[in-house]
């Protein structure tokens, strides 16, 4: 009976050693952060909301300088603004950037609560079922979460993203989901997104206000208070939502929210940790950023570095002769520790 025991002892032990390892293997491989290669790292766009009455389309040449002034600094990898509204403009067909092309259109927040009223896809003039302003911004989540694991992630391979708007909004959604997948993703997203840094340009992490962005669903989504916000803002883990390999986050607005004039200065850096940078010289307008291809280092900021998301802007520290917002993106994209840059040796 003792020997029997013993060897059933063995036999579990064995067993939990084996299914241990089987896990390990399966598990996505865990390396240290370090910079990453300009040459050839991918860099990710994302676009905002729309609020015309058409058919919606956003201009991906809207990331045109700030794409040419990141080539400038060295960024020679692949750079693909993806498009998601049906009539968005000058979206790459070679390499194909819609991320409607992965994933299901029938799965995960496919259809909003105004459906069967309002419609959540469409063809528009992308040639194929795209999205509408009524479409959850969790399910625009899941099919980007797709398009980066089908281009990249699959094969290891790190990337960057830069978003405007609300596109952060869609950024920070797929990654909460990807790390909780069998709760918030549904078990749908991915296996691995290896998301190294993301730059959020006026996104309203908090919300906006603004009415004039219409009654469409992905307007009130972005409205303080509203349940996808919640969502997002009620735990650690959509405050500050990391990917495979971790995520080092940048959040961007600006102080006073004047210039602005949609998202407040509060609600762009809405976020626990990561890099929060506020200018208040220049003065930006919500999309101004963009377009400002300055190499001069006289911008005025404040910065908190690793603070919560309700850590009060009279605590922030201020920096002068710093990049302007086309410089930052550049440095905050290939660094990761606190208040170490932007650094004059590494100006280029």
């Amino acid at each position: 009976m003792r020997r029997r025991g013993l060897r059933l002892a063995s036999v579990t032990a064995i067993s939990l050693a084996l299914t241990a390892a089987l896990l390990l293997a399966l598990a996505p491989p865990v390396h240290a952060w370090s910079p990453p290669d300009k040459a050839t790292t991918p860099i990710i766009f994302v676009h905002g909301y729309n609020d015309g009455l058409s058919c919606p389309s956003v201009d991906e040449n809207m990331w045109s300088v700030l794409k040419a002034d990141l080539r400038e600094d060295g960024w020679l990898g692949p750079q693909r603004a993806v498009g998601f509204y049906s009539c968005d403009k000058h979206v790459s067909t070679s390499p194909n950037d819609w991320i409607d092309l992965h994933g299901d259109h029938n799965t995960y927040y496919s259809k909003s609560p105004c459906s069967p009223v309002c419609s959540t896809h469409e063809n528009g003039t992308s040639g194929h079922v795209s999205h509408n302003r009524n479409t959850d911004l969790r399910h625009l989540a899941y099919h980007l979460a797709w398009f980066i694991y089908d281009n990249y992630s699959k094969t290891g391979q790190d990337v960057q993203i830069v978003a405007h708007s609300m596109g952060g909004l869609i950024v920070r959604w797929m990654l909460y989901a990807e790390a909780n997948n069998a709760t918030v993703g549904q078990g749908v997203f991915p296996p691995v997104l290896y998301v190294q840094d993301v730059y959020t340009i006026s996104t309203p992490h908090n919300g906006t206000g603004y009415a004039f962005l219409g009654g469409f669903y992905q307007a009130q989504e972005m409205q303080t208070g509203s349940a996808f916000l919640n969502a997002l803002n009620g735990s650690a883990s959509g405050r500050n939502p990391q990917g495979t390999n971790g995520t080092d986050w940048t959040t961007m607005g600006n102080y006073p929210s004047d210039s602005d004039l949609v998202v407040t200065d509060t609600s762009a850096v809405y976020m626990d940790g990561g890099h929060k940078v506020l200018f208040s010289s220049p003065r930006y307008s919500h999309g101004g950023s963009l377009n400002d291809d300055s190499e001069a280092w006289d911008a005025h900021t404040y910065r908190c570095d690793g603070c919560t998301a309700t850590t009060p802007i009279s605590s922030y520290q201020t920096f002068t002769q710093m990049p302007h917002n086309d410089g930052y993106v550049d440095q905050a994209l290939y660094h990761n520790c606190n208040y170490c840059w932007p650094s004059i040796p590494l100006r280029e």
